[in-house]
């Protein structure tokens, strides 16, 4: 029972469509994602944008590990947020930072002088 470390992509949230994880061929999958009932991409848009406030980018309806959500990428003063909307529901799922990890880690250690 040894955990290998690959559950670790799985998200935290369940949307209110639960779909197969089968990501063989993706341009299907995404064709077959849309015989589902979901929410208009408008609706995704508009309740991402509720939660986040910037410049809206690509929308993507997405199966993410058998959770249908629309993948709606902003562009904020902060960086790219990917908002996850329930595909079913309209309901923010999850807001996780979309952009290169540009922390400011670096200003800590980044400056050191010697003096001699």
């Amino acid at each position: 029972m040894g955990d290998d470390g690959q559950d670790i992509q799985e998200p935290a949230y369940t949307s209110s469509v639960v779909v197969p994880d089968d990501s063989s061929d993706e341009a299907q999958e995404t064709q077959d994602l849309t015989k589902y009932p979901v929410i208009s991409q408008t609706v995704a848009e508009t309740a991402a944008l509720n939660e986040v406030t910037g410049e809206l980018g690509e929308v993507e309806l997405d199966n993410e590990n058998g959770n249908l959500v629309y993948s709606v990428e902003i562009a904020t003063s902060e960086g790219v947020k990917d908002v996850k909307v329930d595909a079913g529901n309209g309901n923010v799922l999850f807001i996780e930072n979309d952009d290169q990890d540009e922390t400011d880690e670096i200003d800590s250690d980044d400056v050191e002088f010697e003096d001699s």
